[in-house]
């Protein structure tokens, strides 16, 4: 993220009078503002426009950055595209997070999927310092498992819940889901297009917090 946001101030503004070099080294977004704001000060900008400037800077070297979303399926979603397409449909969630990545060419999305509870435990944990974003559905785990939902309370990653069926109108024991209530929003009963939207929604919510 650190070299991607070298380039964009490299683009942006004229880098001559500061160390390019320092920044590389420092690998912190506060380094490179202080330096920035140096940088406006030599030249005399004056300090109202040389915070719209480094506010502006910030947002168009976030939009520019490729975003790593983790979307993390749990236990049986193996089987989508197999198991009863009454409810689920007939496409493998595989193939359906390649064309996801099509459509969302300037973004990293990962896939992975486990049927054991302590896998997804730990995949959050990781997830905390190597994804911007997480889509999450964990399948039935999210009826019984606190232990999920307070994983995703532990971490500072965003988690969007999906669920590929309306769980909301189904068997009554399928209505409460303790991983939703950890999580910043859940989509439920849109199929896999659930999955994209819950993608766009952390692409925009992350942008729009700059």
């Amino acid at each position: 993220m650190l070299i991607n946001l070298i380039k964009s101030i490299e683009e942006v503004f004229d880098v001559s009078h500061f160390p390019v070099s320092a920044l590389s080294v420092s690998g912190s977004e506060g380094v490179i503002s202080a330096c920035i704001s140096f940088h406006f000060r030599k030249k005399g900008t004056p300090i109202e426009s040389r915070s719209k400037d480094i506010i502006f800077f910030f947002k168009f070297a976030r939009k520019n950055n490729k975003m790593k979303i983790l979307i993390l399926n749990g236990p049986n979603l193996n089987l989508i595209g197999r198991r009863e397409p009454q409810i689920y449909g007939t496409e493998s969630l595989i193939d359906f997070v390649e064309k996801m990545k099509n459509n969302f060419p300037e973004h990293q999305l990962d896939y992975f999927q486990s049927n054991h509870e302590g896998v997804l435990i730990d995949k959050l944990h990781e997830a905390w310092d190597n994804y911007d974003g997480v889509v999450f559905n964990p399948g039935a785990y999210c009826h019984t498992s606190i232990a999920l939902a307070d994983a995703i309370r532990s971490i500072e990653t965003p988690v969007v819940e999906v669920h590929i069926s309306d769980i909301y109108s189904r068997e009554e024991y399928r209505h409460h889901s303790y991983t939703a209530e950890a999580s910043v929003k859940s989509i439920v009963g849109k199929g896999l297009k659930g999955y994209e939207e819950a993608v766009l929604y952390l692409i925009e919510t992350l942008n729009s917090e700059l």
